[in-house]
């Protein structure tokens, strides 16, 4: 057995909707990062992080979970925490299972937000929208901030190098939206 009892075996491929396999990395890469992703690794590195934020004047909401389990954002939204899936493959991912880019004003619980800095960094899950007079004042996100935890954060609390939101999307219909 190459791999930890408490882990899943991570040569089992996940599916887009459309039945497209995701691409993972290679799991001989995945086992040389995990052994050092101990709980109290983890749970360092996400100290450092909010330090440094708080530093910038960005405060995160809430720390949802500090797991030294290995997945990253774009296994949080898209294969349910069961998985390490490269940002590259996030446009793919989202067009695979039929999501559709909206505009900012359009957003709503559930959608998917995208940072850039010239290409994708990051990915994140609305969970809360808020308004004022009708009008999108801000939003909540949650998302995994590579080997470290799971933060509940505003739409532009998130560490510089992830870049800025630019991309929504959302797997609601036409009809559906309001």
């Amino acid at each position: 057995m190459d791999f930890l009892p408490w882990e899943p075996d991570r040569r089992k491929p996940v599916y887009a909707r459309s039945g497209w396999e995701i691409p993972l990395p290679d799991h001989r890469d995945y086992l040389a990062v995990l052994k050092d992703q101990t709980e109290s690794n983890v749970l360092q590195a996400t100290g450092t992080i909010l330090g440094k934020l708080e530093r910038n004047n960005k405060r995160v909401l809430r720390v949802r979970s500090v797991s030294h389990y290995m997945y990253n954002c774009v296994g949080m939204v898209f294969s349910n925490r069961r998985a390490w899936i490269e940002i590259d493959e996030v446009h793919n991912i989202l067009t695979q299972d039929g999501y559709v880019k909206i505009q900012f004003e359009h957003l709503e619980v559930g959608d998917i937000v995208v940072y850039t800095r010239n290409k994708p960094e990051h990915v994140g899950l609305i969970t809360d929208v808020l308004r004022r007079g009708g009008q999108i004042e801000n939003a909540r996100v949650l998302s995994k901030w590579g080997k470290v935890g799971e933060m509940e954060h505003y739409l532009n609390v998130v560490p510089d190098e992830y870049g800025l939101p630019t991309e929504y999307w959302s797997e609601r219909k036409p009809y559906v939206a309001r």
